[in-house]
């Protein structure tokens, strides 16, 4: 009766002892882990401000829906048959998904459009490492800027609609206001993703995958070009810092970037670095529309730049991670104005 009375103890005791560990909470840690991660991200990236706009004045909401017309309207094109829209197209993420655009511009160069999508927050705009908020003239293919404001005199409606947005000009209808009005509406084309939402302290807004991509993302050096809000736009740098892109890329033309327009021979290959948002749907990629896959395209960049060869499961994960900056394009903003289906 004793021998069986101790063991029974023993074994209570046992059991409460192993009652008495404390759990291990792995959501706990996940968190804690994320928050960290939170921490570190921060170091390098900021998130989307909800507006942007450097001046404030009661006809802010008039030069917008007047942009958003200019924007759409074909009208102000060399022939009359595309729009800003046109290649910029808000419905497919501010680009036409082709490789490149020929426009007829004799200035331009064959290259991919870049997306129009928080564009605003850029540094630099062209490909060639310079910043103008409107290039207008050049991407409608309008020889020169007297053709452009003398076509929007001779549109009767833009009358009216330009004075009531720059009610303190003299002469409100002119290139310059048209432009203003422009980059006030592409001043609203924000698209702020779960990316944002990480950075604000969201810890799950990312999934695990996400994440991990982006934990790959930061310990890759991917960050020495692509940080701040845009995650890059602020800088242009050699393409083939580590080896030469066009074996990889499979480019056939030499493009040599910002030496096109400076003639220095230490800006050959010099091109503006892409700002990552909205990335998983702007294909195809680089300056030459060369590379249809995002997945293809951090392999290159990973070697063509940092001499580093990632594995398909590191590159499934960073592309996990890319695919988590895309947000939605405001709805209105989508929408052209009924005005000009009757043109």
């Amino acid at each position: 009766m004793n021998k069986y009375f101790t063991l029974l103890t023993l074994l209570l005791i046992i059991l409460g002892c192993h009652d008495a560990q404390p759990e291990i909470d792995y959501n706990e840690l996940d968190r804690k882990a994320n928050e960290a991660l939170v921490q570190e991200a921060n170091k390098y990236f900021q998130p989307l401000p909800l507006e942007v706009f450097q001046y404030d004045h009661s006809s802010k909401a008039l030069q917008v829906n007047l942009g958003k017309m200019l924007y759409y309207d074909p009208r102000l094109s060399k022939y009359g048959n595309y729009s800003c829209n046109s290649c910029h197209n808000l419905a497919t993420a501010g680009v036409d998904n082709k490789p490149t655009i020929a426009t007829g511009s004799k200035k331009e160069i064959a290259r991919n459009v870049p997306t129009v999508l928080n564009a605003i927050m850029n540094h630099i705009s062209s490909w060639d490492g310079t910043f103008e908020e409107s290039e207008s003239e050049d991407s409608l293919a309008i020889p020169h800027q007297d053709i452009l404001a003398k076509r929007i005199v001779n549109i009767p409606e833009y009358k009216s609609l330009f004075a009531e947005a720059f009610p303190e000009s003299d002469t409100p209808l002119t290139l310059k206001n048209l432009q203003q009005a422009i980059v006030s509406f592409e001043r609203t084309l924000l698209t702020p993703s779960s990316f944002d939402k990480f950075l604000q302290g969201n810890v799950f807004a990312l999934n695990y995958d996400e994440r991990e991509g982006l934990r790959l993302f930061i310990q890759t050096g991917c960050t020495d070009c692509h940080s701040g809000t845009m995650l890059g736009g602020s800088m242009v740098r050699k393409f083939g810092e580590a080896h030469d892109y066009h074996p990889l890329t499979g480019s056939s033309h030499h493009d040599e970037g910002l030496k096109n327009k400076t003639g220095n021979e230490l800006d050959k290959d010099k091109f503006k670095v892409a700002g990552l948002r909205n990335i998983g749907r702007t294909y195809p990629y680089f300056h030459d529309g060369t590379v249809e896959y995002l997945s293809t395209a951090v392999k290159i960049m990973a070697k063509t730049q940092l001499d580093k060869e990632l594995d398909d499961e590191q590159i499934r994960l960073i592309v996990n991670f890319l695919n988590a900056l895309s947000g939605e394009v405001p709805a209105d903003a989508q929408k052209a104005p009924v005005s000009l289906a009757t043109q």
